[in-house]
């Protein structure tokens, strides 16, 4: 056996406050505490979430705004107040740096999540997240190390979140209130505080788990885990497998090339330790075993397979696999394998039984040669086509037409509802590239099965050639909807919600399958109205097979919203759960952002609204160009940080039997991103693959640093065509209205060229890292700066030397800032006015040269002269 990681040192805290009875700090540098209205406890200080904190005076070595760490233990009786924060009460909107219960009204709508502020000197211009949320009635060990602009947070020594913010924080001067934030009076913790420790260095992760180790006997917690796995198991009968969430952040630093080993008997499962020290999955195949109890031995092992520190078992109930699932592959959470078989015999008539396990579509495939396909009588197309079946027995049969039949693959598999919205795109920005119904006839189409269009007063729709074609197949398009919460100023009823949804353009076209209801957030009082009207409706056989397919946020979050969900998931129905999520600016960022906004929504419904997985379809943001967008961090590869997320959909237990995928929305996305949605929906819910879709990295910025200009003295070759004629401004809310989305002070720094007579202002920096051959593209965003009003193409040049660029297919687009996306004098009327340059290349060699210029070419000025361009 060998040895869990030795022990590191700790450095010496520079405000260490045990709340033994008082506020004294035992750093040895005097940084007393004031308590008022908090009680001392047995074990620290009780808030009791209506007044009280611990006030710390502000001093420069609890400034953590560059660097360091602040640790403290809470046991949070309820969602309420802050665990701490940096300050002063006369300047309560800097949120200079506070952690916080959040259970204010946006949109009206209350939230329940705890949230991390951050900000520098500006008021209101702050940086905010969502994080894990801590557990109730129990110690958790909490620390936040700070490292420039990017955070870790852990609980309990185990990392849960990373956070690379656009800025460094600025603590100078704030005072360190412990169990309050000046916001309001809801901002008072509600519980227990102890142990508050402040570093003036980053803790490592081997620091952070010493500082626990030192710490968690007392409050509780299992010393046993620091020489062993944590293994969390969950049962999925209808899989056939038992999975297994490891966490070993509390053993340490584990050594290079480490895993994970569970056992069952004969079974053995093993998977790499994440590097980081996150969970990690594992799956044992169980399809084949009785009903039984069973023990399960999960290990740390080395390279060489020797056990680290000691093993863990559990004891599981395997009730066996479901029945309906009896001989089903199951490839990941979405697809599941009925019929494979290759080089079939077709002399006559062949039929193949089988079973589709849960109402929903099948996926046919078959290669061959003078051969006809039906399922259970319906012709199939060839080589493939989606249909939609109840659950139950099915038959497929294969007919030879005419000599020489051959059949060399024959694959039926059950599938998601694969939903693209919508069918005709409108884009905010034209592209050079054709974005068209052509586009989505060869692109989308083969992808898909089910569409939703929005009411155009153009051609209508179903009028249309490509509404034609796609109607002609065995594909469901449903139209958009909105949902009235008031009728004649009065709370909409049953009755109200039932008569609005049956006169909707997709519940009356005879061409329409049904509305997608635009848009429900979370648990309010009328989702129980419209819960009695899908249940009215569904029971009509008027509205036979119509779908009521709801936008939703939290449903699980109230009776009323659950009524609703619960009436979908009584009918057969379906609700799209909205996940529009903000691309963070590094990896783990994004890998842990991901994973907070996925796996724990799926969780609550699972758990709240019982058989609810099964009637969502995860409805994914892909907003990706102006007026509004996701993609805010120009160093993240955005179609990387996609698949991350439909990644983890098809390989997390939270999700399996998940109904489906949707996109939101093709009017505020590029063509190629679009294509990228596409191959998505083939590689995880047609081919059901496990194995990320993305081969490139997710870091942007081994090509090109610094997009957003924060540091461009370092990372870009500056060439002024007079004093000062180019400067960098701290542009507030530009990123906004941009329409960088939800609100990131990212954007808000730019670089200034005042444009001189003389010669060209110009900015440089090599590319690097391409692949020959290859196509990329180069993209950015100008607008005068203090004065967006003017409407105009702004004269300015992209050089790109030693690639080959493709000036057909790029373009310069005028855009605003979105009505959604407004600040100071800009607004729906008074619009701020921008241009989106668009630039296609392919690599020649590994690196090229991009010059950007405020002349339109190097003899010409193109514009005004004294005119600033950011």
């Amino acid at each position: 056996m060998v040895a869990a990681a030795p022990a590191a040192q700790l450095p010496r805290a520079v405000g260490q406050w045990h709340l033994n009875g008082n506020a004294e700090d035992s750093s040895g540098r005097s940084h007393h505490g004031t308590v008022s209205g908090a009680t001392f406890a047995a074990q620290g200080l009780r808030f009791d979430g209506k007044s009280g904190s611990l006030a710390i005076d502000a001093h420069q070595d609890l400034d953590l705004s560059r660097a360091g760490t602040i640790a403290l233990w809470c046991r949070p009786e309820a969602p309420h107040g802050a665990l701490f924060s940096w300050g002063r009460e006369e300047e309560s909107g800097t949120r200079r740096f506070t952690v916080v219960f959040d259970t204010r009204k946006a949109w009206g709508e209350p939230r329940n999540e705890l949230r991390m502020w951050a900000g520098g000197k500006r008021r209101y211009t702050t940086y905010s997240t969502e994080l894990p949320m801590l557990p109730m009635d129990r110690w958790t060990h909490v620390v936040v190390s700070i490292d420039g602009p990017e955070l870790i947070f852990y609980y309990d020594a185990q990392p849960v979140m990373a956070v690379a913010m656009p800025m460094v924080m600025d603590l100078a001067g704030q005072s360190l209130f412990v169990g309050k934030y000046h916001w309001s009076a809801e901002e008072v913790f509600r519980g227990s505080i102890d142990e508050v420790a402040i570093f003036n260095q980053p803790l490592t992760r081997r620091q952070v788990l010493e500082l626990y180790r030192t710490q968690s006997k007392s409050f509780g917690h299992d010393p046993t885990l620091f020489s062993r796995p944590d293994v969390e198991p969950i049962v999925q009968s209808e899989a056939g497998r038992i999975a297994l969430r490891v966490r070993c952040a509390q053993m340490g630093d584990l050594p290079r090339g480490a895993k994970i080993r569970a056992t069952l008997g004969k079974r053995v499962a093993t998977t790499p330790v994440d590097p980081n020290g996150r969970p990690i999955l594992l799956t044992l195949d169980v399809a084949d075993l009785p009903a039984a109890d069973l023990t399960i031995t999960a290990s740390a092992i080395d390279g060489k397979g020797e056990q680290i520190g000691h093993p863990t078992e559990i004891d599981v109930h395997w009730p066996g696999r479901d029945e309906m699932f009896r001989g089903v592959r199951v490839l990941n959470n979405l697809v599941w394998e009925l019929i494979n078989e290759r080089q079939v015999a077709v002399t006559g008539e062949r039929q193949f039984a089988f079973t589709q396990p849960k109402r929903r579509w099948i996926h046919v495939r078959c290669e061959g040669y003078n051969v006809d396909v039906a399922i259970d009588g319906i012709p199939a197309a060839q080589p493939e086509q989606m249909l939609f079946l109840p659950a139950g027995k099915h038959l497929l049969t294969l007919k030879p037409r005419g000599n020489g039949t051959r059949v060399d693959s024959l694959i039926v598999r059950s599938i998601p509802q694969l939903v693209f919205d919508s069918m005709i795109p409108e884009p905010h920005i034209q592209s050079a590239i054709p974005y068209d119904a052509d586009f989505i006839r060869r692109h989308i189409v083969p992808h898909v099965n089910t569409f939703t269009v929005i009411e155009s007063g153009k051609t209508p729709r179903p009028l249309q050639q490509l509404f034609r074609e796609i109607r002609g197949t065995s594909r469901r398009i449903v139209g958009h909807s909105p949902v009235p919460r008031e009728v004649d100023k009065q709370p909409i009823t049953v009755d109200g919600a039932t008569d609005f949804v049956a006169k909707t353009w997709g519940m009356t076209h005879p061409e329409l399958d049904g509305v997608v209801a635009d848009e429900f957030g979370i648990s309010r009082p009328h989702c129980a109205a419209y819960a009695g009207a899908v249940r009215r409706l569904h029971a009509s056989p008027k509205f036979a097979n119509r779908d009521y397919i709801p936008y939703v946020g939290g449903l699980f979050t109230g009776e009323d919203g659950r009524k609703l969900v619960q009436a979908l998931v009584d009918t057969g129905g379906a609700f799209a759960m909205k996940r529009y999520l903000r691309c963070p600016a590094t990896e783990q960022a994004a890998r842990d952002f991901a994973w907070l906004f996925l796996v724990p929504f799926a969780e609550r419904y699972r758990s709240l609204c019982p058989g609810s997985i099964e009637s969502m379809i995860v409805c994914f943001g892909y907003m990706c160009a102006p007026n509004e967008f996701l993609n805010v961090a120009p160093q993240a590869n955005y179609k990387t940080f996609l698949d991350m997320q439909f990644q983890i959909v098809a390989t997390q237990p939270e999700f399996w039997a998940t109904r489906g995928l949707m996109n939101y929305f093709v009017h505020y996305a590029d063509e190629e991103t679009s294509r990228w949605i596409a191959q998505l929906y083939r590689h995880y819910g047609i081919n059901g693959e496990a194995q990320p879709a993305a081969t490139d990295p997710f870091d942007s910025a081994h090509h090109l640093a610094d997009g957003d200009f924060s540091d461009p003295k370092k990372h870009w070759k500056i060439t002024p065509a007079a004093l000062d004629s180019i400067r960098v401004v701290d542009e507030i809310h530009f990123g906004w209205l941009q329409g960088r989305y939800p609100y990131t002070p990212r954007g808000d720094s730019a670089l200034v060229m005042v444009r001189n007579a003389g010669k060209p202002n110009e900015i440089s920096q090599q590319i690097k890292n391409l692949e020959p051959g290859r196509l990329y593209s180069f993209r950015m965003i100008t607008g005068e700066h203090n004065d967006l009003k003017k409407k105009e193409e702004h004269a300015v040049s992209i050089g790109l030397a030693g690639v080959e660029v493709f000036p057909e297919k790029s373009f310069q687009a005028i855009f605003h800032n979105s009505y959604a996306h407004s600040y100071g004098a800009y607004d729906t009327t008074t619009h701020a006015w921008m241009n989106y340059h668009w630039v296609l290349f392919r690599a020649t060699d590994a690196t090229a040269t991009l010059t950007v210029s405020d002349w339109r070419s190097p003899g010409e000025p193109g514009g005004r002269i004294g005119q600033p361009l950011m």
